[in-house]
């Protein structure tokens, strides 16, 4: 019974290789060699591993070049401003002169603050 079940295996296995490299190979007169299609095979796949590890590679250089590119750092700094000034009746603050200036802020304009309390103004007691 293992003999048999042996020699069916090795038939099937005939039969598989046969097919397979008839549809494996562009001329079926050709010998097959399945060394050398898994040969050719591993070296496909290196070349595909090859070309996806540096097109992600480039992207992430592509990606770190354009965050730290001076023009971007350097854009980003010249929209921003960072002064102190007192909070005025009715809570009011005032953006100083230089700063409206350097910004190209005019009279209307919207802005974003950030307000962050750096010293609180004392009360005296008076007894």
């Amino acid at each position: 019974m293992f003999k048999e079940w042996i020699q069916k295996s090795g038939k099937a296995q005939k039969e598989f290789m046969k097919t397979f490299s008839e549809a494996a190979l562009d001329d079926p007169s050709e010998k097959f060699d399945p060394l050398y299609a898994l040969k050719n095979m591993t070296n496909q796949i290196e070349q595909s591993q090859k070309i996806l590890t540096n097109n992600i590679q480039g992207m992430q250089n592509n990606a770190m070049n354009n965050m730290f590119s001076f023009g971007n750092v350097f854009s980003n700094i010249m929209s921003y401003s960072s002064f102190k000034t007192v909070i005025g009746s009715n809570g009011r603050i005032s953006i100083p002169e230089t700063e409206r200036e350097a910004l190209g802020l005019k009279e209307k304009d919207m802005v974003q603050v950030f307000v962050i309390p750096i010293n609180k103004k004392q009360e005296k007691n008076n007894k």
